[in-house]
């Protein structure tokens, strides 16, 4: 199994309450028009969930679903990944240089989580302390950390990127998901958000969270923890 928890004897999924229906997004207005009018809900879905290979796959509402497990597949919604999968290649502007930076960059020697993230998502942005603190542990042990960041690239969402790096001294890289394709439609997004994906050493997808986590536990450490024993990753 991936990663720990405190409580390992309780059931690695976890889903909170929620406060009603959530539809994925099916086009139309596009996807900046859909992620911003679910912006409140998710701030409400504080729902978590831990993903392993061989388990039953779980839903999270109608909205976001990733599956695992040999033969699972998404049905109704835009999400085709499962734990097993290679991780789809994508390349984006860094949000300090303004530079491409291709996930082929790390896949094959470095332990590569994914934080799709937005400035209006308050849990994202609570949580960034944390992320920071464990970027920091393990980022000379072979991981990296990538904020997936769901902007329009404005002035206005550049400032407030900006403001919140500068307030958490934030030293991860931000990458510029402007367009929305790596969001919608190489990773499927289609729900709450933070959305955390955690790849191997070997570019597989081997762990993935949505939310935060309900017992203020992140699980991040024991994930990292398992994967970086792997000969492959380099630091």
């Amino acid at each position: 199994m991936i990663g720990g928890s405190s409580a390992p004897a309780k059931s690695a999924t976890r889903t909170a309450a929620r406060s009603g229906p959530a539809r994925p997004w099916s086009g139309g207005a596009g996807p900046w028009s859909w992620i911003t009018s679910r912006a409140d809900a998710a701030r409400r879905e504080e729902r978590t969930m831990r993903f392993s290979a061989g388990k039953t796959a779980a839903v999270l509402g109608a909205a976001l679903v990733l599956l695992w497990g040999a033969g699972a597949r998404a049905q109704e919604t835009a999400m085709k990944l499962q734990i097993g999968d290679k991780a789809p290649t994508f390349t984006l502007e860094d949000f300090e240089t303004g530079k491409p930076v291709s996930l082929d960059q790390f896949l094959g020697h470095k332990v590569v989580m994914l934080e799709f993230w937005a400035t209006w998502c308050d849990i994202c942005k609570a949580e960034m302390p944390r992320l920071e603190q464990e970027y920091r542990q393990y980022k000379d042990k072979g991981y990296r950390l990538l904020g997936i960041t769901l902007s329009r690239g404005d002035k206005k969402d550049r400032e407030k990127i900006q403001a919140l790096r500068e307030k958490y001294q934030l030293t991860y890289p931000m990458l510029m998901d402007t367009e929305f394709e790596v969001a919608t439609k190489i990773y499927g997004l289609s729900g709450p958000i933070p959305l955390k994906v955690v790849i191997d050493c070997q570019g597989v997808i081997r762990y993935a969270h949505v939310g935060d986590y309900a017992d203020g536990i992140s699980e991040v450490p024991f994930v990292l923890d398992e994967l970086l024993t792997d000969p492959a990753c380099k630091p």
